[in-house]
Formats: structure tokens, C-alpha cells, sequence
């Protein structure tokens, strides 16, 4: 189950990106006064479609199983190993009775900066690959543009 090891980097943050929109949207369903588990089923029928694909396979609840079972498996193997904390919290939470919505926003919250810090390095290390494209691929071309005719003068004069 250690799927997310071996996504991409892209893949990783679009899958922290997918936790980050459930979470907030659980969240939004909880503060609704929705029960967690009824508010776990509607946020997964919204964003069934926004979220990837193993991501919704993973926080998806089969019918046999209860929904504390379901929160006990994604905190002891669910696919990222540092995300795993925030379903432990949420697990431990529910099987005690205490109130989830303020955790479940401190998690939307805690894994939105997470993603956002991954981001800004991201843009960051931009201009530098960017740089090394120009400097490959229109460098060359604009160069022969702009000194082609004058190639062609100094041809001329000899």
C-alpha cells in the first residue's frame, strides 16, 4: 500500500491537493452539523469526480466495514506515511466522541500550508529551467536571425 512513494512529484501534489479539497469540503459538511461518517460518504459523492483516482479508491468506505475500521486502516496504511497522522488524529477523535470539526479544519488547514510550501519551491526552481530552455532551444534560432544577414554582407564585400 505504499503507492505514494512512487508517484511523480506532480502526482504527489495533485494527490495532496485532492486530501486538501476533501478535507476542506468534510469539514464544511461537519460544521453543517453532519454526522462524520454521513459527512464522509456526501464528501466523497461530491468530489468522487475532482479527486484522483486511487485517492477516492482509498478513502472510500465499503459496505462491510465500519467506519471506524475504515479510519484505524487509512491510519496505519494509508499510501503516504506522513499523511497517515492526520487519519490517526481524526480515528482517535471519533472512537473517543470528542468534537471533529475544529481537527478536521486544523488538517484541511495544516495540509493546505504543506501544499502551498511545496508549491512556492516549485516556482522557485522555475526560472532556473527556464532559463536552461532558452538558452537551448530560441537562443540559437534568434541569434541566426539576427546575424544571418550580416553573414550574408560580409559574404558579398569579399
Amino acid at each position: 500500500m505504499e503507492r505514494f512513494r512512487f508517484l511523480k512529484t506532480k502526482e504527489k501534489r495533485e494527490a495532496r491537493h485532492g486530501l486538501v479539497q476533501f478535507f476542506e469540503a468534510l469539514f464544511m459538511n461537519l460544521s453543517s452539523g453532519f454526522e462524520l461518517s454521513y459527512a464522509w460518504r456526501e464528501t466523497l459523492s461530491i468530489l468522487s469526480k475532482e479527486l484522483p483516482p486511487f485517492l477516492s479508491k482509498e478513502l472510500e468506505l465499503v459496505e462491510s466495514e465500519s467506519f471506524s475500521v475504515l479510519l484505524d486502516k487509512l491510519g496505519s496504511s494509508y499510501s503516504s506515511v506522513e499523511h497517515r497522522i492526520w487519519f490517526q488524529t481524526i480515528s482517535e477523535l471519533y472512537q473517543s466522541g470528542a468534537g471533529l470539526t475544529e481537527a478536521v479544519r486544523g488538517v484541511a488547514l495544516t495540509l493546505r500550508k504543506e501544499h502551498e510550501r511545496d508549491l512556492e519551491n516549485h516556482i522557485r526552481a522555475l526560472p532556473t529551467k527556464l532559463n536552461v530552455c532558452m538558452l537551448l532551444f530560441f537562443l540559437p534560432p534568434t541569434l541566426a536571425v539576427l546575424f544571418f544577414p550580416l553573414l550574408l554582407e560580409i559574404l558579398k564585400a569579399f
